[in-house]
Order: C-alpha cells, then sequence, then structure tokens
C-alpha cells in the first residue's frame, strides 16, 4: 500500500508531465505561426522580386528602344549630310 506521500508524488509527477505536454503542444504551435510568417514573407519577396525583374526587363527593352531609334536619327542625319555633301561637290565639278 502506498503512503499518502507517494500518492501525492505520484499525482504531482502526473501534473507535471500534463504541464509539459501541454507547453510542448504550444511550442509545437507557435512554432508552425513562426513556420506560416517565413514562408509568407518568403513568397511576399518572391512576387517582389518577380516584380522587380519584370520591370528590369520593361527599361532595358524601352533603353534598347530608345538607343536603337537614336541611332537611326544619327544614321539618317549622316545620310543626309553625304547626300548634301555630295549635292555641293557635284555643283562645283559642274
Amino acid at each position: 500500500m502506498k503512503t499518502e506521500r507517494e500518492e501525492l508524488a505520484k499525482e504531482a509527477a502526473e501534473h507535471k508531465k500534463e504541464t509539459l505536454e501541454k507547453k510542448a503542444e504550444v511550442a509545437k504551435a507557435e512554432a508552425t505561426e513562426k513556420i506560416d510568417e517565413v514562408k509568407m514573407g518568403a513568397n511576399e519577396l518572391k512576387e517582389k522580386a518577380k516584380d522587380k525583374w519584370e520591370d528590369v526587363k520593361e527599361d532595358a527593352k524601352e533603353t534598347w528602344e530608345n538607343v536603337k531609334d537614336k541611332a537611326e536619327e544619327v544614321g539618317d542625319k549622316i545620310s543626309d549630310k553625304a547626300k548634301e555633301t555630295k549635292a555641293k561637290a557635284e555643283g562645283w565639278t559642274k
């Protein structure tokens, strides 16, 4: 037969075990919440990076179009100047 002291010690140990199990459940739930927050944050960063990449591609395309247009303008000016110079040279030789 167990003494009252042993019974109380057993009961206290059982309560401690239950408390630790509940604390473990709470810690697991909190860890899960933190993991979810990290996943959401990572997803948000991924979306922002994707948006930035699209912006960079669009800027590069616009820059390329501008450079191409300027090159065509310069080419046209050179061509016009060459024609003008040729016309002057032909006028001098007549």
